[in-house]
């Protein structure tokens, strides 16, 4: 999960993140305007909420509802 406003990380860093994590299913989420702390952005907070959320309980086996 990458804010585009994030100046502590960047987008590269990400996707190298995600590159070299080993994971088959792994993906760079990116959310607009948002910064580094993605989950103390009031107009983001939610949004990433539930995505953190939909993405465990999905390999959890469990639905996202």
């Amino acid at each position: 999960m990458w804010g585009t406003a994030d100046r502590v990380v960047s987008r590269e860093g990400h996707e190298m993140l995600v590159g070299l994590c080993g994971s088959a299913d792994a993906e760079l989420r990116t959310y607009a305007g948002g910064r580094h702390n993605l989950l103390a952005e009031p107009s983001l907070a939610a949004d990433v909420a539930a995505d953190i959320r939909a993405f465990v309980l999905a390999r959890a086996g469990a639905r996202a509802t």
